[in-house]
This record gives C-alpha cells, sequence and structure tokens, in this order.
C-alpha cells in the first residue's frame, strides 16, 4: 500500500510539473534558490528559461537579484535572452545584479553581451542602479565594462549627480577620473 501511494504521488507530481505554468513556477524558485541542479532539470523537462513570474520577472532576473551565478550561466546556455526587461519596471538581470553588488553575475552577464547602458522605465542604466544602491564595485565593474558615464536619466539627471547626492565621495571619484562632466545640468538646472 505504502508503494502504491509513492507511485501515486509520483504520477501526481509528475503530472503536475508536466503543466507549462508549473514548470516556469518551479524554474522561478530553483533559480531564486540557486539550485544548478534543480534548474538543469527543468529546463530537460521543458521549463521555458524566459518564462515570466506573476510580475514579469523572468528567472534569469531571479538568479542575478540572489546572486546566483551557476544559475544564471545555466539559463543562458539554455537560450534566456541576456537583455528581457522585467515586466514591472523594464530594469534587466543586469540592472539587478548590480543594485545588489554582485559582481561575479555582472562580469558574467556582461561577458554575454549584456547592454551595459540599458535603460529601465525611468531611464536608470545598470550603473544608476548600482549608485543608488550604494555598490561602489558594482559601479567600478560596470565602469570598466563599457558604462557611459555621463548617460541621463528621467529629469536629465546623470551617474554623477545621484553619487553627489548620496554623498558618494568614492563613486564621486570614480566617476570623474572616468570622465564624468561636472557642467550637465538636470531639469532643475541642477549640476553635481
Amino acid at each position: 500500500m505504502i508503494h502504491c501511494r509513492r507511485s501515486l504521488f509520483a504520477v501526481a507530481l509528475s503530472a503536475a510539473l508536466s503543466m507549462p505554468g508549473a514548470l516556469a513556477d518551479s524554474l522561478h524558485k530553483a533559480a531564486g534558490a540557486g539550485d544548478p541542479g534543480e534548474v538543469d532539470r527543468l529546463l530537460e523537462a521543458g521549463a521555458d528559461p524566459d518564462a515570466r513570474d506573476e510580475k514579469g520577472y523572468p528567472p534569469l532576473h531571479w538568479a542575478a537579484n540572489y546572486g546566483a551565478v551557476d544559475v544564471a550561466g545555466k539559463l543562458l546556455d539554455a537560450g534566456a535572452e541576456v537583455n528581457a526587461k522585467a515586466m514591472q519596471d523594464g530594469g534587466s538581470a543586469l540592472h539587478m545584479a548590480a543594485g545588489n553588488g554582485h559582481l561575479d553575475v555582472v562580469a558574467l552577464l556582461l561577458g554575454r553581451d549584456a547592454e551595459v547602458d540599458l535603460k529601465d522605465d525611468s531611464g536608470l542604466t545598470p550603473l544608476r542602479w548600482a549608485i543608488m544602491a550604494g555598490k561602489h564595485d558594482a559601479a567600478q565593474r560596470l565602469i570598466s565594462g563599457g558604462a557611459h558615464v555621463n548617460s541621463q536619466a528621467t529629469g536629465n539627471t546623470t551617474p554623477l549627480q545621484a553619487a553627489a547626492e548620496q554623498g558618494d565621495a568614492d563613486t564621486v571619484r570614480l566617476l570623474l577620473q572616468s570622465g564624468a562632466n561636472v557642467d550637465t545640468r538636470n531639469d532643475l538646472g541642477s549640476t553635481a
């Protein structure tokens, strides 16, 4: 009887996972948990590496957000779109990795041709996400990866203005050494 119950459970579980929504949900959870074995299993079972969760985030965003570099690599190998934008805010996986200071994921994404200056729905680049989160090392890595230090977001604010407003002297110095323009004015007429 116990063997029969386990078999029925296994059949029911297998049937549930064969539904596209269940596979996608499981893939998001495995990506966020940083479980490369489970990600492999789900991809082999047919999970879509670009499936969106209820908030519009693909699994790559979950991996980037939690610093799961091995999982991010597996998703990219399976065909995940490196520059996919979240439906909720327009941020990419690179935005999330930079904003959370996950340097290994930032390096992986840049190495896989992520757009270093891709803007979210507010006009913010991954560099701005790193600066706003106080992730100096991520900002440095993005700049060395070609990030434009004078990009302007909504309101024509620049990364230098954002770093100065936050009182982040190290990032201000980094931006100035990288060619940031101190004379750029935002919509309010302010400079850094």
